[in-house]
């Protein structure tokens, strides 16, 4: 596998942001927004996927956590229904 930090040039002047990175992230803000503010308000001239892939690969943890779904448990029936739709017909008219 490749180490994507090779060949990363901006990552060093994402890094010099990181801790506020990390805060960006516990307020929940996204990623989109927190590349937008290190372009205007930080001056850091990168893109969207830049930024997404070095909080993928610095914040690998919180990234797969974010990700983790918890099982629901079950369902009493007739409490939830599904519809197909490739099975509903029109009425025939009257």
């Amino acid at each position: 596998m490749v180490d994507p930090t090779a060949r990363a040039v901006t990552w060093p002047a994402i890094a010099a942001h990181h801790t506020w990175i990390e805060g960006q992230l516990d307020e929940s803000v996204t990623v989109a927004t927190i590349a937008q503010r290190l372009r205007d308000d930080h001056g850091v001239p990168v893109s969207e996927s830049t930024v997404r892939r070095y909080i993928s690969a610095r914040f690998a943890d919180r990234v797969a956590a974010s990700k983790a779904t918890m099982p629901r448990g079950a369902v009493p029936p007739d409490d939830e229904g599904q519809v197909e739709s490739s099975v509903i017909r029109p009425s025939p008219p009257r």
